[in-house]
């Protein structure tokens, strides 16, 4: 008989920490699209590639436009987007770490 057969796993605490997993994955993945949408935007005007991105980010930026303004022609809402995604990687990295306590 081998210690973990003697333990009942928690399938609520498991779900739970699948979906901050899922959930953290997703953040992750949107920061480096976030990044390459900025770059492209610099870059290449009229991608496909920008396109793609354009589309999956825009929705995100569009609240930040309409809050942040423009300095000197800029637009920050990328650097404020990204700094509100990595504000929630800390928080769910955090209930992660409570979680497993």
């Amino acid at each position: 008989m081998t210690l973990l057969s003697q333990v009942e796993p928690n399938w609520q605490a498991l779900a739970v920490l699948s979906l901050l997993e899922l959930v953290h994955l997703a953040m992750s993945s949107m920061v480096w699209l976030v990044i390459a949408y900025a770059l492209l935007s610099w870059v290449r005007t009229g991608s496909e590639a920008g396109y793609f991105l354009g589309r999956l980010v825009e929705p995100l930026l569009q609240p930040l436009r309409s809050v942040l303004p423009q300095i000197g022609g800029i637009d920050l809402s990328p650097l404020a987007l990204l700094v509100l995604l990595q504000i929630m990687e800390i928080v769910i990295t955090h209930l992660t770490g409570m979680l497993l306590l």
